[in-house]
């Protein structure tokens, strides 16, 4: 997978907060009715602080339809979405990558 850097092609939703030789991690937030552009996350755990309604495009052109509430937490493996907020709350959460 040629990974595609959220804090570069969506910088306006994702933050670096932080990054060393064995991890990142990312701040994301976004607005009711926005999303962002296509990127990538290597296998990762995402802690949602303010979670919401989310709609997950992926590369095939199908999508996942989420519901996380706050303080939700989950893992996902490597992959190449885009992200759409179809809620109306502000979503907010916390991606840790681990780099192998």
């Amino acid at each position: 997978m040629e990974y595609i850097d959220p804090t570069i092609v969506a910088a306006d939703n994702y933050k670096l907060l932080f990054e060393n030789e064995k991890v990142r991690v990312i701040e994301m937030r976004m607005a009711p009715g926005t999303g962002d552009n296509k990127h990538s996350h290597r296998d990762q755990t995402v802690h949602f602080i303010k979670g919401g309604q989310i709609k997950v495009h992926l590369e095939d052109g199908t999508h996942i339809d989420w519901d996380f509430p706050d303080g939700h937490t989950v893992w996902h493996e490597a992959w190449t979405h885009r992200l759409e907020n179809v809620g109306s709350t502000h979503l907010h959460a916390i991606i840790l990558e681990p780099k192998d």
